[in-house]
């Protein structure tokens, strides 16, 4: 995916924060989908260097009350708490499996699609404050990725998640996350935020680097 973003058009960005954009600085990209992916980019020459990290694996870290709840709940199965425990699609089903829970009600077992198409359809009102949850955590995780880098270049969402559920990024909760860093509210409002709408990102990246092999090898020879 951090390959691929040099491949996008800005038709295949939704522009969630604009910011102070410097076209040298670094760029960061996250998304959540069966796990949370983070990398970073720097500019070099003409292009990027994608540097990949773990940061989905940080520990989670609440909030406010009702978070601290679920991070109890989680220590009592698991010796680490990620984010990506959180901000994946079992994360989801977990929230969701919380919050009925927290309101003493028997829920069917739905998939992580299931539930999220409940709360952007508003016919599930437990789904919607699950994904209401999920886009909290969301946000303060990418603004702790934005203040580790400083992405003047932009922040970058990423995945199926994200692209199933623009509404929901559109709402006030995750950005609201995103900024509520105290003193450093005001760094992160000079950071622009896009979330990826292009269905194929990664495959995209896959195929840049394939053309890089190839010149690569014949250039070898």
């Amino acid at each position: 995916v951090g390959h691929g973003l040099v491949e996008l058009k800005q038709d295949d960005l939704r522009v969630l924060k604009n910011g102070q954009t410097e076209e040298k600085g670094l760029r960061a990209v996250i998304g959540a989908g069966t796990g949370l992916g983070q990398a970073v980019l720097s500019p070099v020459h003409s292009g990027w260097r994608v540097w990949s990290t773990e940061g989905g694996h940080t520990d989670f870290a609440p909030q406010d009350a009702l978070q601290q709840q679920i991070l109890s709940r989680l220590f009592q199965q698991y010796s680490h708490v990620s984010y990506e425990r959180l901000l994946s699609g079992d994360g989801i089903q977990l929230l969701y499996r919380f919050v009925s829970e927290q309101e003493g009600v028997e829920v069917p077992a739905k998939s992580a699609q299931q539930i999220s198409a409940s709360a952007l359809d508003v016919s599930d009102p437990l789904a919607a404050k699950a994904m209401q949850v999920f886009m909290q955590i969301y946000g303060a995780q990418a603004g702790n990725l934005a203040l580790t880098t400083l992405p003047s270049s932009g922040l970058f969402i990423a995945g199926g998640i994200a692209l199933r559920n623009l509404p929901l990024f559109e709402q006030p909760y995750f950005m609201e996350a995103f900024l509520a860093k105290g003193r450093m509210q005001g760094v992160l409002e000079r950071i622009p935020v896009y979330l990826i709408t292009h269905p194929e990102v990664g495959l995209l990246g896959a195929r840049l680097l394939a053309q890089k092999a190839l010149y690569n090898v014949r250039h070898d020879r």
